[in-house]
């Protein structure tokens, strides 16, 4: 993931999982990431600290885009004007890892 370098990306469900472990891959690569969370702020913080400790910008945000509600307009306009509003002003990847499946 060298090429992202410098490059800024979005990712929802940062909390755990799939999310959590791409989000490690992102600050490894050096990519400026806005983290966002559903419930649990302390894994995507965390995430933010190892970024920063790496070197990397990053944000930890509120954005809850549950299963079956994604499309609600509102929503997402919300999560992307505080993407914005951190300074994150282009998203070069956008990585929608967010969702609880029954187990």
């Amino acid at each position: 993931m060298t090429e992202l370098h410098g490059r800024v990306a979005v990712l929802t469900g940062a909390s755990g999982g799939i999310g959590q472990a791409l989000g490690r891959r992102l600050v490894a690569a050096g990519v400026k990431t806005a983290f966002t969370y559903g419930t649990c702020a302390a894994p995507a913080e965390q995430l933010v600290a190892e970024a920063r400790a790496a070197g990397a910008g990053a944000v930890a945000l509120p954005g809850d885009l549950p299963v079956g509600r994604f499309g609600r307009s509102e929503e997402v306009a919300d999560l992307a004007m505080a993407v914005l509003r951190n300074g994150y002003l282009t998203n070069q990847v956008l990585s929608l890892d967010g969702g609880a499946y029954p187990r």
